[in-house]
């Protein structure tokens, strides 16, 4: 599957309403063992309600989706950018998600 690339490397920053509600009313926790190498957060499914694991699945189909690709050294990613973060998955099969990073950009 093709992902969308802008020019400036970027996506849309317009996002879902169920999404905006899955990043704001959670807690992100700081990934200490990447803090000085590559500093982000993550939520984890186990740490939230499970109320929001639909969406966390949902959210990480819309990055698949939506986003586009980035190179972090040799490894490609999907990510998605809205306000000042980043956002990606790590595992090939959405319906498996179970984390969701993001950094600043």
């Amino acid at each position: 599957m093709k992902k969308k690339v802008h020019q400036d490397g970027t996506s849309s920053n317009t996002l879902p309403e169920k999404f905006k509600e899955l990043i704001e009313q959670n807690q992100w926790i700081f990934a200490k063992t990447y803090a000085k190498t590559a500093p982000h957060e993550y939520i984890v499914k186990y740490k939230i309600d499970s109320k929001w694991w639909t969406i966390m699945v949902d959210f990480a189909t819309f990055i698949n989706k939506e986003g586009y690709e980035y190179m972090f050294f040799d490894k490609k990613y999907i990510c998605y950018n809205y306000k000042e973060h980043r956002y990606w998955t790590m595992d090939e099969d959405v319906e498996k998600t179970n984390l969701i990073n993001r950094a600043v950009n």
